[in-house]
């Protein structure tokens, strides 16, 4: 059976954002303090940019190419909320969530 879910994560996986791109080329292959980062990557019924389940993080970064784009599911809206109060939080799980203007502006 399909699931439309990991499908969309696939498609998002190769259509990177340019803020993502940069991203994940620092976060994968555990460069950093040898933690496993996946990006794209279906949790608790959404979609999140970058997640490391051995240290409960989530990564968000919102908006830049996609911020006009209507995503189908309610994970993968730019900028949502719902995410914040999902079953991954009250696991004990991290959110840390960038805006992109955020990002641009960083040196």
């Amino acid at each position: 059976m399909k699931n439309p879910l990991r499908d969309k994560a696939r498609t998002l996986r190769n259509n990177l954002t340019d803020a993502e791109a940069v991203l994940w080329s620092r976060l994968k292959s555990r460069q950093v303090e040898g933690v496993k980062f996946r990006r794209q990557t279906p949790l608790v019924g959404f979609i999140v940019d970058f997640v490391s389940f051995e240290r409960g993080i989530v990564i968000e970064v919102d908006g830049g190419q996609r911020s006009y784009v209507n995503f189908p599911f309610p994970g993968t809206t730019p900028g949502g909320k719902a995410l914040e109060t999902s079953p991954w939080r009250s696991l004990g799980g991290s959110l840390f969530r960038f805006s992109f203007d955020a990002w641009e502006s960083s040196p």
